[in-house]
């Protein structure tokens, strides 16, 4: 029973607190006069019985109140829906005045209980007008009050679903380690048993820049163009030694772009794409093209799939493209026909 309640109280703990909140505000300001203070003519008694009663009534409108703010924060936010926002805010105000002016007239319990006449109601000031701007002060504190708190929950949303993002986007680019790893260790083996030196030792200086532009970008968000070029040039040969005719790589960008940056990685991962969907060898050589267009590098390869294709969810797209929607608030274009694959990405 008390981890229930304090399962309860952990869940709720804003609503909660600014239940309190208003209250106090609401006592404070309504009721601390009347007890106080007495009137001349009401006893001490007179006025507790009073106190009391403004709080049985203040403390039912202003769960009222708090609840009919967050019903209405949720179904009509301030940010999409003003004036239905606004209507409902003056529903409310009138909803909850009539409803502590009932309470006050009509319970019983907050009837005289000391003043000798138990059928004369407590003198009280909260008729329907006078509450009215009270109310009016409350429903707009509350409403203020519950903006401040989604807004800050908004942001700590947005912050989680960046880290997210930037994780899954790393992750993604570790992918390349023990596939890409594992074939250019075959590919190494294989020329150093036919003796094959000189190969072998520029296949082992790529692998190491590769691994090292890798290292180097592991928490950069943005690189030059320059640099993954680069890269790629290092990556594309490599691939080459295991594919040799299977696939040919052709770039076309003027120097003028390469100061400009993109996300890292994120033309090594179409390459792998291209590679890991389409059919790539002597008869049937997959092309893939690197070239500008005006402020986007484009990635374009022709359309040759594998009879079993390894079945994609687009996982590296949508990576790329939260990344770039994420830092620098672009989007990345998709153009698929009969014929090509081309992604368009946008140069920073």
């Amino acid at each position: 029973m008390l981890q229930r309640l304090k399962n309860i109280i952990v869940k709720y703990d804003k609503i909660i607190l600014l239940i309190c909140i208003v209250s106090v505000f609401r006592v404070i300001y309504v009721d601390l006069y009347d007890i106080a203070v007495p009137h001349v003519d009401n006893t001490m008694a007179t006025c507790l019985t009073q106190f009391f009663s403004n709080i049985l009534s203040l403390g039912l409108t202003t769960l009222f109140i708090v609840g009919s703010t967050r019903t209405i924060s949720v179904i009509a936010p301030y940010g999409q829906y003003p004036i239905r926002h606004t209507l409902f805010l003056m529903l409310t105000i009138m909803l909850s005045t009539l409803l502590c002016t009932v309470i006050i007239m009509y319970i019983p319990i907050t009837k005289p209980v000391a003043v000798g006449n138990l059928s004369k109601p407590v003198y009280t000031a909260y008729h329907t007008i006078g509450m009215l701007p009270i109310n009016l002060m409350f429903v707009v504190f509350t409403d203020l009050i519950l903006y401040f708190l989604q807004y800050s929950q908004h942001l700590a949303e947005s912050e989680h679903q960046k880290h997210k993002v930037q994780y899954q986007y790393s992750q993604l680019k570790q992918q390349l380690n023990p596939h890409f790893l594992f074939n250019t260790l075959n590919i190494l083996d294989y020329l150093v048993q036919n003796e094959d030196r000189s190969r072998a030792s520029a296949c082992i200086r790529k692998l190491a820049n590769i691994y090292r532009y890798l290292l180097n970008t592991g928490e950069t968000k943005l690189v030059s163009v320059n640099e993954e070029m680069k890269f790629i040039h290092d990556y594309y040969d490599i691939l080459k030694e295991r594919f040799t005719d299977g696939i040919q790589l052709t770039t076309d960008l003027p120097e003028s772009l390469m100061t400009k940056q993109i996300i890292p990685c994120a033309l090594q991962i179409l390459l792998e794409n291209a590679i890991k969907h389409n059919v790539a060898n002597a008869q049937h050589q997959l092309t893939i093209d690197i070239a500008a267009d005006n402020d986007y590098i484009t990635v374009t390869n022709n359309l040759q799939p594998k009879i079993r294709s390894v079945q994609s969810i687009g996982i590296g797209l949508k990576n790329i493209s939260a990344q770039y929607r994420d830092i620098a608030n672009e989007e990345i274009s998709i153009i698929k026909t009969d014929k090509i694959f081309q992604v368009k990405l946008p140069l920073i």
